[in-house]
């Protein structure tokens, strides 16, 4: 015959389903607990002033920002009108060239040597107009030179790096090229988590290169984005800890910002040197004792600098903007210039009276 299995006793099934109870009970207590302990943690959270993740209203260079796979963002070309940062400012005008260059001035029909300003928002000119950019006003100053202005907002020397290597192979390389230095591209040049989450804040996606040091030297890393976790949006404590390990994770490259600035600044100018092309590093906005180590640095190694160190202050900003005003920008370009006019006195090879073959902008793009 058939035998059957041992079915388990009435006893048993609600000694079975005693446990099972518990066991749910356990858990229901366990979640309770730790959603009780959450809420708690959350209130003390927002009682220290602590907030969920925001973004940021779009800064107004958005509009004329686009993707770059490997600078993380590059100029669109075309002419925009661009509203203030503060409103205490005023509207400006940037018209973006082909090739992603501010314009500086419209062409004179003759070939000069060319100077190419790289930077961040203070070599772009970020809330001031076209002409009243630095590299803008040092065209004004030299015109016997054509002045490019690749400057871009929130550049640092890893994406100025990248604009240099194009630049470079471009048809008619530059006789000069400048480098916009300021103090914290430091902080850029390493992808720091504050920078990425101040890019963050500006919208989802910004990514930005940066670059590390090893045992094999300088290491550049492609764009990084940064991570937003799951309820970082709704909760000031989840926002607070993600903030926490992001730092933590990118700490020790933190910790290489001045070292790694100084190997990308010293890359730029054995890329120029290959070419016969005259690289300086001008200083506008670094720290005193910084600058003086950096300058140090860089002279020991045969690269020149420009000092047009200038502090911040309420004539010498925008209103309501932590970027130069025309007046500073003017300042800039003075310093400059009479660090340059000795060398740019000397015959210059490739100078020609041939026709300047900078592309005008069309017509639409013309400054008004």
């Amino acid at each position: 015959m058939r035998s059957e299995a041992p079915r388990p006793s009435p006893g048993e099934s609600e000694s079975s389903a005693r446990r099972r109870r518990r066991r749910r009970l356990a858990c229901a207590v366990f979640l309770g607990g730790l959603l009780v302990a959450f809420a708690g943690a959350e209130a003390v959270a927002r009682w220290r002033g602590l907030r969920p993740w925001r973004e940021h209203p779009q800064h107004p260079e958005r509009a004329y920002h686009e993707r770059d796979a490997e600078r993380g963002w590059r100029l669109r070309p075309g002419r925009y009108e661009v509203p203030p940062f503060s409103e205490r400012g005023r509207p400006y005008r940037v018209t973006v060239l082909p090739g992603g260059r501010r314009w500086t001035g419209e062409p004179t029909g003759r070939r000069r040597p060319r100077l190419a300003v790289l930077g961040g928002s203070y070599t772009f000119g970020a809330g001031v107009d076209d002409g009243e950019s630095y590299p803008a006003r040092l065209q004004q100053l030299l015109p016997s030179v054509e002045v490019d202005n690749y400057g871009v907002n929130g550049y640092g020397t890893v994406q100025c790096l990248a604009t240099l290597r194009r630049v470079l192979r471009g048809a008619r390389p530059p006789r000069w090229v400048l480098y916009g230095f300021l103090a914290w591209h430091e902080e850029r040049n390493v992808g720091s988590a504050r920078w990425l989450a101040m890019l963050a804040w500006n919208g989802p996606g910004v990514s930005t290169p940066y670059a590390t040091l090893g045992p094999e030297g300088l290491r550049l890393h492609p764009p990084e984005a940064y991570r937003l976790w799951p309820l970082q949006r709704a909760s000031a404590l989840v926002n607070a800890v993600q903030q926490t390990v992001a730092a933590r994770q990118t700490a020790q490259r933190v910790a290489q910002a001045a070292a790694v600035t100084v190997e990308l600044v010293l890359q730029m100018n054995a890329l120029c040197r290959a070419q016969g092309v005259d690289f300086r590093v001008v200083f506008l906005l670094v720290p005193p004792e910084r600058q003086r180590a950096y300058r140090s640095t860089f002279e020991a190694q045969g690269l020149r600098c420009i000092d047009a160190n200038h502090p911040l202050g309420p004539a010498w900003s925008l209103p309501g903007d932590p970027h130069p005003n025309a007046r500073l920008h003017a300042w800039y370009a003075e310093r400059i210039a009479d660090a340059l006019r000795d060398d740019l006195s000397r015959p210059t090879a490739g100078a020609s009276s041939a026709p300047d073959r900078r592309a005008p902008p069309q017509e639409e793009d013309r400054p008004r």
